[in-house]
């Protein structure tokens, strides 16, 4: 059971994802969720993406998207 503060985290923590996502070039976020599922304590989900190669930009944003949930907590936390 997550407590009231493990929530926080998680939230500001999948927030960042999509913040992140929403600031790069690559899909935007179209969900956020703090619901535990499997092994994860929150997702962030993307639009799909159906092209078969990336640009450096979008490869770079894709690493910010992975990055940017723990920098979140950072700055927030």
């Amino acid at each position: 059971r997550l407590t009231g503060g493990d929530l926080r985290t998680v939230a500001y923590h999948e927030l960042g994802h999509a913040l992140v996502g929403y600031l790069v070039d690559g899909p935007d976020p179209v969900l956020v969720s703090t619901i535990p599922t499997g092994n994860s304590l929150g997702r962030t989900f993307f639009e799909e993406d159906a092209r078969v190669v990336a640009t450096r930009e979008q490869m770079l944003g894709r690493a910010a998207r992975v990055l940017g949930g723990r920098a979140a907590e950072e700055v927030a936390l």
